[in-house]
């Protein structure tokens, strides 16, 4: 690799409207480190984005959404 590689890693754990994910925020997190190992990505931390999207600023899931009325 070299300076010229970048990544943008986001992790999100709450999708409105399907299953919510556990942990996708840490696997973002983990995934940027390996980006970082020299044996892994080889990227400069410079070159790496990590955006953890807040559980708090994505709207609650509505649990009529998408059912069908008799």
């Amino acid at each position: 690799m070299h300076d010229l590689h970048y990544a943008v890693v986001v992790g999100i754990n709450r999708y409105p409207g399907i299953r919510h994910l556990n942990h996708a925020r840490n696997d973002a997190h983990a995934f940027a480190e390996w980006l970082h190992a020299a044996d892994g990505g080889g990227l400069p931390y410079a070159n790496v984005e990590v955006i953890p999207v807040d559980d708090a600023k994505v709207p609650a899931r509505d649990p009529n959404k998408g059912k069908f009325k008799a």
